[in-house]
């Protein structure tokens, strides 16, 4: 059989090579996640026995994952994912420059130092925890999780000697957690849709106030242009005397979607995105708008090239993430009625005409309902998964509901995130076989992305 590469180049079916991956994946995980000799050998032999002459590397790569998957090696997958995105970035910066040796190893030492050490944690922990315990004795409240989370992360970037930190709001912006920084270089607005109600208010105009309470005297204001929320924007700014840019999405032009691959222009450059979802060209737009006043602000080695180049290499897991692409699996987390409208404009994008396949769980205190009512007349068949913690929503009463919405359609709850997938993942390859066209699989998991990721091998 033989391989055809990146670069076009074909070249022969080389066991030791996938033998090498997976083995270097399998150093990282523990006890029964570690695949055995004989389970490596029985991979690699299956994907030789498809007989076919020629395969995309990406495509055994794919066949790789989903083996590992249904050896419950859901670690392990994850890992390798690790593993395969690590060599396409080390292949991305190899070049003929002289030190191409070691840009590599500071690409892969840049990447390993992604999240604090645990001995980080505990170091800030320790001190935190007794600062929390006076705070009480002097009548103080216990701090939150996040407040407590919030502290550790700025002691670490004085730690680090952060040049640039990019911090979201937990939650809204006025009372957040993280609007205790008195003078921000930037304030940054996404769109601004109705969630978390019972804290931040019941219209868009109520939310927006909140969230502009980020805003401080004599800063640099950038966002998108929203017209219920414009004269309060500028209200707020000039109270403030606080600079704004506006980023006007009519000027977002030349919109490709393809996954994996998403082109458009703003602004006379063209842009490309991996990152998936209709919505994200206007994310992008902003953060070219904020990037080129960093510049205007002394922040010199942003050029055109380096946003390029730093939008193509982006990635934001859990949004419109394609997980497999046989059979096409995204995973999704929009939560709210916002959230979901969106997600129904890319289905419509990039799957035209095309009934899906939905795992959903949703918080009790969610407009499921909503979300429900939204993206059910895109189902060809629903599977429902319980949440957890004091807001958790059942899988059999999340099942209800939508059953209330639309009686004709299959609906089965799960026992578990790893029960749904399989089933999932069976009845779309059944369709696949049937219909002889890739069906999408929605995932629209709330509650613990992460643990979808995870049992889905990402």
């Amino acid at each position: 059989m033989k391989v055809i590469k990146r670069d076009g180049r074909t070249i022969d079916f080389d066991r030791a090579k996938i033998q090498t991956a997976i083995e270097k994946a399998n150093k990282e995980v523990r006890g029964k996640e570690k695949a055995t000799k004989e389970e490596i050998d029985e991979i690699i032999s299956y994907i030789e026995d498809l007989g076919k002459k020629r395969m995309l590397v990406e495509d055994i790569q794919d066949v790789i994952e989903e083996k590992l998957m249904e050896l419950d090696k859901y670690e392990l997958a994850k890992k390798y994912i690790v593993y395969r995105y690590t060599r396409a970035l080390v292949r991305k910066s190899n070049t003929t420059d002289i030190n191409c040796e070691e840009r590599k190893a500071a690409l892969l030492e840049q990447m390993q130092s992604t999240f604090a050490k645990e001995e980080e944690v505990a170091d800030c922990l320790t001190v935190l925890r007794s600062i929390c315990k006076q705070m009480v004795q002097d009548g103080f409240g216990q701090p939150t999780a996040f407040e407590i989370e919030t502290v550790m992360a700025f002691m670490l970037f004085e730690k680090w000697n952060v040049d640039i930190a990019i911090v979201e709001c937990g939650l809204g912006g006025r009372m957040d957690a993280t609007n205790f920084l008195i003078n921000p270089f930037l304030c940054l607005f996404t769109s601004i849709g109705i969630d978390h109600m019972g804290i931040l208010g019941n219209t868009k105009e109520e939310i927006a106030k909140e969230k502009f309470g980020i805003i401080k005297k004599n800063t640099t204001v950038v966002s998108l242009k929203q017209d219920f929320s414009l004269k309060l924007l500028e209200q707020i700014c000039k109270e403030q005397d606080a600079k704004l840019y506006l980023c006007d999405t009519k000027q977002i032009i030349n919109k490709v979607f393809c996954l994996n691959h998403n082109t458009f222009s703003y602004l006379g450059e063209k842009y490309v995105l991996e990152q998936n979802g209709v919505y994200q060209t206007e994310n992008a737009a902003l953060a070219i708008h904020a990037a080129k006043i960093l510049e205007k602000k002394g922040m010199h080695r942003i050029t055109i090239p380096s946003i390029q180049k730093a939008l193509e290499e982006s990635f934001w897991y859990g949004r419109f993430e394609l997980l497999l692409k046989k059979p096409c699996m995204i995973v999704d987390g929009a939560h709210n009625e916002d959230g979901a409208l969106r997600l129904k404009e890319s289905l419509e994008m990039y799957f035209p005409e095309e009934k899906c396949i939905f795992i959903v769980g949703m918080f009790r205190d969610k407009t499921y309902d909503k979300v429900l009512e939204i993206m059910l007349p895109y189902a060809k068949r629903l599977y429902t998964v319980s949440t957890k913690g004091k807001r958790k929503l059942d899988a059999k009463e999340l099942a209800s509901h939508a059953a209330a919405l639309n009686q004709d359609l299959s609906i089965q709850s799960c026992d578990s995130i790893q029960q749904a997938v399989r089933e999932a993942k069976k009845e779309a390859d059944k369709n696949r076989r049937r219909e002889k066209s890739s069906c999408a699989v929605g995932l629209v998991q709330l509650f613990d992305l992460q643990d979808v990721l995870i049992k889905t091998g990402r």
